[in-house]
């Protein structure tokens, strides 16, 4: 058992060890855990067990919630399935798949956003991730998705009208959220944008799916959506 995972291979370029055995105990008080920057850069990523050591934390304490922000930053070569893996996630989950771009996301439609705060360029650069969204996306406290689907050309989107549907939402910034999501099919009509009054910058590229303002959220307002 390890306590402190954070930062821990962080800078590792070459890193292609066996993390299987690895098991970040949560924070007695809380129930936290912390693997945030856990391998960060770490560029030319061939190690294993990076799925067992995420089964090892979620079930030493299925009630334990991830901090994860900058976890497998910039790591291209890295491929996760997450299936039968229903992740909690609290606080900042910024840049944390950011530059994955072998990143598929196989069973990610089930993580639990239900405690982030900002999923900021969460996924950007993620040139193959496709997967489709479940109720547990709700982010209800999250006040920044700016840049998360940034250059996710191949990122459909299906699932994702459940990100911020219905009050109460907090969210004040979705600058570049699909930018270059070409590929996008899902629309946002119910999305509770109320402190979002005008379309952000950028929020899709001329010609893309997200620029079209009939699938955009209605601005500055908060519809009831079944």
């Amino acid at each position: 058992q390890v306590v402190a995972c954070r930062g821990m291979f962080d800078g590792w370029t070459r890193f292609n060890a066996d993390v299987s055995e690895i098991n970040c105990v949560p924070n007695a008080a809380n129930g936290q855990i912390d693997i945030s920057y856990m391998f960060t850069n770490c560029i030319r990523y061939t190690g294993t067990g990076l799925r067992n050591m995420l089964a090892n934390i979620h079930n030493s304490r299925a009630d334990a919630s991830l901090s994860i922000s900058v976890f497998l930053h910039g790591c291209t070569l890295v491929n996760l399935d997450l299936t039968g893996l229903p992740l909690r996630f609290h606080g900042n989950m910024v840049q944390a798949f950011a530059g994955c771009q072998n990143l598929l996301g196989t069973g990610f439609g089930t993580l639990n956003l239900a405690a982030v705060t900002s999923t900021s360029s969460l996924f950007a650069g993620c040139l193959k991730l496709n997967f489709r969204a479940t109720a547990s996306w709700k982010a209800p406290l999250c006040t920044s998705a700016d840049s998360m689907f940034k250059d996710c050309t191949e990122m459909e989107g299906y699932g994702m009208e459940e990100l911020f549907k219905n009050a109460p939402t907090v969210v004040n910034n979705l600058s570049n959220f699909g930018n270059n999501a070409n590929k996008w099919k899902q629309p946002l009509t119910g999305w509770c944008v109320s402190k979002i009054t005008t379309a952000p910058n950028i929020f899709g590229s001329s010609g893309f799916f997200l620029a079209q303002v009939s699938n955009q959220p209605v601005w500055g307002t908060c519809p009831v959506v079944s």
